[in-house]
């Protein structure tokens, strides 16, 4: 299904507004400040204990909880309020929640039962007044994020607070109010349409992936050869392997060594700082890449990279994950992070080692968690154990992965562009419901 806003009527006349974002708009509709159509609550400053007698643990909802179109209320965390705060700050079902920090604009109805719940100081309450509704404004705000717009006005210079003040003198698009609930209906309709394609494409890269998984550890751990000879591993967790093959530490057939302690000093012309952000599922990004002065490396430091060379990130989000160094970045310098070269094996192979489950989820990431945060040092990973068949194996093993994830990783990303596109789709489609650019009162059912 593809619902092209082209497609769809126009109003018969326009007139221009003053409203920088919203530009012209049908002739029969008005403009607004969001404070004359809605009220606006800022939610209590979180208090973590009574002030007085009378004062009552309550649930409380804070941005987190609130996403785009959605707000979550199970388990929620509690703070202490009066009666007066508790009904002051109080929310029900209907409500529309606004974040004031982080994200500033975004938003979601709330669509469950909410009795006792209040919100902290992170949210604003709003209710509609007679002639507004708050799922069209819903719509809308995600509309002026969409353009920018909340950006501009909240300061990113500084903290970004979208306060009660900016709130309500955000200017919106006005419809009668039966062509907003047209509007709302025919958005909640369409978008259902898209959300549910979005999350049919969402399971196929899952299952695409899953499927690379398989076929990269079935590999690495069973060969090519399906009527090859097992033998028990020696570990109980490995299971069984071919029986030629041989289990090895990483440190037997590799040296490790640290990267810099600290980055060199940035130029524009520089060498590439390999970082554990420039390290993702065996790909070397470009993404955030810094340049460096190879002439500020400390002396005695190996800390210029070789092609295939494997880079394995020590801590942090990304430890444990790995990259090959491509010729692209051979000369590049080492950040932080350790650096693998490979001696007595095919250093391609090594490198989809490290990335299958057996080795990084069941070794390194195991040994990494065992401090508070995840770290992991030379001695853990040169302890890792690694199934090592002969070397023409895994010279045949490295090329066959390669041909093979090369094959659904170019289908992954044809489905990742087309779930790209939908969203697109459903931006594009609602701003232009709401600021009139196309014309669905036929299609919501309602003239």
């Amino acid at each position: 299904m593809a619902t092209s806003t082209e497609k769809h009527k126009r109003y018969p006349a326009y007139k221009h507004t003053d409203v920088e974002w919203l530009g012209d708009i049908p002739a029969h509709w008005e403009t607004s400040t969001v404070k004359h159509q809605y009220t606006i609550q800022l939610g209590k400053m979180l208090q973590n204990g009574p002030s007085n007698q009378d004062d009552v643990e309550v649930p409380y909802l804070r941005a987190v909880h609130v996403q785009w179109f959605d707000v979550q209320t199970s388990d929620p965390p509690t703070m202490w309020a009066s009666q007066k705060e508790n009904e002051l700050f109080g929310i029900e079902k209907g409500d529309l929640l606004v974040c004031e920090g982080g994200e500033g604009g975004r938003c979601g109805i709330v669509n469950s039962n909410v009795d006792g719940y209040i919100i902290q100081n992170a949210l604003h309450r709003v209710r509609s007044r007679e002639n507004s509704r708050n799922d069209y404004l819903q719509y809308t705000l995600s509309t002026t994020s969409a353009m920018g717009w909340f950006e501009a006005i909240n300061e990113r210079a500084t903290i970004a607070h979208f306060t009660g003040e900016k709130f309500g003198a955000l200017k919106i698009p006005l419809p009668p109010l039966t062509e907003q609930n047209s509007i709302a209906v025919f958005l909640d309709r369409e978008t259902a349409r898209i959300d549910a394609l979005v999350a049919k494409k969402e399971r196929l890269v899952e299952l695409l992936q899953e499927k690379r998984t398989a076929l990269i550890t079935r590999a690495v751990t069973k060969g090519l050869d399906p009527n090859a000879s097992m033998k028990d591993s020696g570990v109980e967790w490995l299971g069984e392997i071919p029986a030629h093959w041989d289990v090895k530490r990483l440190k037997v057939i590799a040296d490790i060594r640290y990267g810099l302690g600290q980055p060199p000093k940035e130029i524009p012309d520089g060498l590439p700082l390999i970082r554990a952000t420039n390290v993702y599922r065996g790909h070397i990004t470009d993404s955030d890449m810094l340049n460096v002065d190879p002439e500020d490396v400390p002396l005695g430091r190996r800390a210029f990279l070789s092609a295939r060379e494997i880079v394995v990130v020590r801590s942090g989000a990304y430890t444990a994950d790995s990259a090959i160094i491509p010729k692209k970045y051979a000369g590049a310098i080492a950040g932080y992070d350790m650096v693998v070269t490979v001696k007595d094996a095919e250093p391609e192979f090594i490198a989809i080692a490290l990335l299958c489950p057996y080795v990084r989820d069941a070794q390194l990431v195991v040994a990494s968690t065992r401090s508070a945060q995840p770290h992991l040092n030379a001695e853990e990973l040169g302890d890792a154990l690694i199934l090592l068949p002969t070397l023409p194996e895994q010279q045949a093993i490295a090329s066959f992965v390669d041909q093979e994830t090369a094959k659904l990783d170019s289908l992954i990303t044809k489905i990742q562009e087309a779930i790209e596109r939908l969203k697109e789709l459903r931006t594009a489609l609602i701003s232009a419901a709401v600021t009139g650019r196309i014309d669905v009162r036929e299609e919501a059912g309602c003239k």
